[in-house]
Formats: structure tokens, sequence, C-alpha cells
């Protein structure tokens, strides 16, 4: 038994080693209350991916993204 989900659409990797958000928080080891404001705040910045947040070489995520703030590149 599960639920069933037609035309699900999986994020677009945009830069090399770039992941889902929500699929690298699910295997970090989250409690369910954090991965649940995770993903607010991914919603509220419309991230899908890691690229979303990050710098260039993807080494950093923008401090705005930690305090769940938009900034002038979201």
């Amino acid at each position: 038994m599960g639920i069933r989900i037609a035309d699900v659409r999986c994020p677009m990797m945009r830069r090399e080693n770039d992941c889902a958000l929500m699929d690298a928080t699910s295997r970090c080891g989250f409690s369910n209350e954090e991965i649940c404001r995770i993903n607010r705040c991914r919603l509220f910045l419309h991230a899908e991916c890691l690229s979303d947040i990050s710098n260039a070489e993807g080494t950093y995520i923008q401090s705005s993204a930690y305090e769940c703030e938009k900034s002038a590149q979201f």
C-alpha cells in the first residue's frame, strides 16, 4: 500500500554534484520536526536543490538561507 501521485516532477540539477535538498535532508538524521521546518523554509525560498542556496562552488550555504530569509540572489 502507498500513495501514488501522477506527474511527479523531479528537481533539475543545475551543477555537477548538485542534490535535491529534501533527499539530502532525509539522509542526514534530522528529526521529523526538523525536516518539516527545513521543508517549510525550502518552500518559502523556492529552493529545490543545494545549488539554489549555495555559492557557485557549492561549498558555502548563504547565511540568508540559514535564517530562511529571501536575499536578492533568490
